[in-house]
Parts: structure tokens; sequence; C-alpha cells
């Protein structure tokens, strides 16, 4: 069963990376780079979340950091997106162990609450003097593309192609290595000790697992995978700007993703993050901002009458299926 799962994860990440020579546009090749850096949020988020059951409402804090931090390192140093980036990874994670280890002893409904207030301060740093004055305030700090040495030596006609091309290449690559990180981490030994702090931690904690510990590494693993694919995501959109600590732009959809797919499943994020990022640039053109009223009405509903998740759920009956 191990192999043709493996089999089939090849097909599939074949498949994905052939999409671009299906004729796809640029607005669409666009929003399926925008699905898989969604995509690897809500897996930076199932790593720590979805196994130790600690709801990180402040997840956007430190996708915030990885973004801040890549975009400063070049606009004061001139550092390469390439350089920066894991920097970046790696700044998210120190960041975030110091501001919440205080918060990692809370349990809870105080965690949940404890962590929300990160992303929402430095939201309000952001966008106030002094502090605007280097962090370019609301229009944020102009960050390059990745890869723009070789789009500028292109000709017009393609570079644009090629510029959302390559930013769907190099966001497929960052999900490719996240979700066999997070799957990894969710099904091993380790993976089995998050579960059992999810279940219960004072039982866990009688065992003598010193549970501060394993909830540390996991939020260390989580913070990087984020860190960095906040990074990336700003140089795609050229621009580091306080829009990517929003609740309603970003929050809102790790969490429907997260909850659509599974929480603490990993392959259900992977599906629900195309199906939900795409229902949500495409009700932007029909609802504007009352899209996140109709996406928080999901989160709703899929949270009372399908906590376990419909994509996983969907997954788990076809795999029964096909076993018969």
């Amino acid at each position: 069963m191990r192999y043709k799962g493996a089999a089939a994860a090849l097909v599939l990440a074949a498949g994905m990376f052939l999409l671009p020579r299906a004729g796809l546009g640029v607005r669409m090749l666009n929003s399926l780079a925008i699905a898989n850096i969604f995509a690897v949020y809500a897996l930076s988020f199932d790593v720590f979340s979805g196994t130790t059951l600690y709801l990180n409402l402040g997840h956007t804090f430190i996708i915030g950091i990885g973004a801040y931090t890549t975009a400063l390192l070049w606009r004061m140093k001139g550092v390469k997106p390439y350089i920066g980036i894991p920097i970046a990874g790696l700044a998210a994670m120190a960041v975030g162990i110091l501001v919440f280890l205080p918060s990692l002893r809370l349990r809870g409904a105080y965690f949940a609450i404890a962590s929300l207030m990160y992303p929402i301060a430095l939201y309000r740093i952001s966008t106030v003097s002094p502090f605007s004055m280097i962090l370019g305030g609301e229009g944020g700090i102009p960050v390059p593309h990745p890869l723009q040495s070789y789009l500028a030596e292109l000709p017009a006609a393609e570079a644009r192609r090629a510029f959302y091309t390559t930013s769907y290449y190099m966001s497929l690559l960052l999900l490719l290595a996240s979700a066999a990180a997070a799957y990894k981490i969710a099904y091993s030994s380790f993976g089995v000790v998050l579960r059992g702090i999810g279940q219960d931690e004072e039982l866990v904690e009688a065992s003598g697992v010193n549970t501060l510990r394993y909830k540390l590494l996991a939020f260390m693993a989580s913070s990087y995978i984020a860190g960095v694919a906040g990074a990336l995501h700003v140089h795609i959109l050229m621009a580091a700007s306080p829009e990517i600590l929003a609740l309603d732009t970003t929050l809102i959809p790790i969490l429907s993703i997260v909850v659509l797919g599974g929480l603490g499943t990993v392959i259900g994020p992977l599906g629900a993050s195309y199906i939900t990022i795409l229902a949500y640039e495409y009700l932007w053109g029909v609802m504007g901002e009352l899209r996140s009223i109709a996406f928080s009405l999901l989160l709703i509903a899929l949270i009372v009458f399908k906590p376990e998740g419909l994509i996983y759920t969907l997954y788990a009956k076809a795999r029964g299926a096909l076993g018969r």
C-alpha cells in the first residue's frame, strides 16, 4: 500500500509539473501559484496545530516575519531573494520561538487568544509612524521577483508568461518539499507523540514525556516552513505589505483550507487549497470584500457539520473503494 501511495504521489506531482503546458492562461497560472503558497501555509499550520490541537491564530504573524525579513534584507542590504528567502525562514523561526514560547505553556482557548494578538500588533506596527517608514506602511516594501534578472533578458512578449510560469514552478517545488516534510513529521514516532498531546496532554506528561520540548520542536518546523512560504509569496507579489498579516486575506483562507481538508491529515489541505483559493479568487469578482463573510460562514458550517474534513473524508472513501 505504501508503494502504491508513493506511485500515486509521483504521478500527481508529474501532472502538476505539466499543467503550465496545458495551455493555461497567465491568470490561471497566477491563481495556481497562490494556491500552492496557501497549501504550504496550511501544511505549516497543520504541522503544529493539526497534531497538538493548539489552535495558532497567530500563524500570519510568523508568515509576516518571513515576508518582511526578506523585504528588509533586499531593501537595506541588497540581498538576493534566493539567499533572503531561506534566511527569512530562520528569522521567522527565531522570532516565533522568542514571542510564542511563553504562550506554549498555555492551553486551549488561552493559547488561541494569546496567539491572535501577535499579528494584530504587527499589523498596527507596520502601518503607524515611525515604524511605517521602515516597513513601508500600507503600500509595503517593493521587492524583486526571484528570477528578475532572467526575466529582464527575455523579450517583453515572453517575459509576462515566463513571470507567471516560473512563479508557479517555484511555489510548486516549495509545496512538494513542504508536503514531504509535513508527512514525515505527522506519520513518525514524533508525530505520534504530538497527536498524543492533542488527545490528552496530561496523560502524555504523566508517562514521562517532556511535552513542551515536543511542542517547541513542532512549532519550530511549522514556523520555518511558514516563514519561507511568506518570503516567496511576497517576492511573487513583488511587494511585502501588511495585507499578508490580515485576517480576511490570509488567516481565514488558511483556516478554511485546513477545516475543509481535515485537520491533521496532510493530504486534506493539499486538495482543499486549490478548491478554496480558486473559489476565493473567483468570489472577489462576484462578491468583492463580502467573500470573507461567505468563507467565514462556510468555515462555521464545516466545523459544525463536518469537523473531520470533507476532502479527507472523500479521500478515505475513495481509497477504501479502490482497496476493495
